[in-house]
């Protein structure tokens, strides 16, 4: 038996993300509606869309964190 050189089989699709996790979250309704719409205006997904807010949110609390221990680190020194 010869060995194939050949590579492996790819899936249709796009591309994997990366490995997920689910976040579930129950919105009212025109909250989901315009969400879907400002993700639509920007060329994403509703899923992108969330996604990039919460990472968003998330880089500017650790700011804030940041901040705040800049501002200690100057009166303790």
């Amino acid at each position: 038996m010869t060995e194939s050189s050949a590579s492996p089989r790819r899936r249709p699709g796009r591309p994997s993300k990366g490995p997920r996790e689910v976040v579930k979250a129950l919105v009212p309704a025109p909250l989901k509606e315009a969400a879907a719409e400002r993700a639509g205006a920007q060329g994403l997904n509703l899923n992108d869309y969330i996604q990039q807010l919460i990472a968003r949110d998330v880089a500017a609390g650790a700011g804030e964190q940041l901040a705040l221990l800049e501002v200690q680190l100057k009166q303790a020194g």
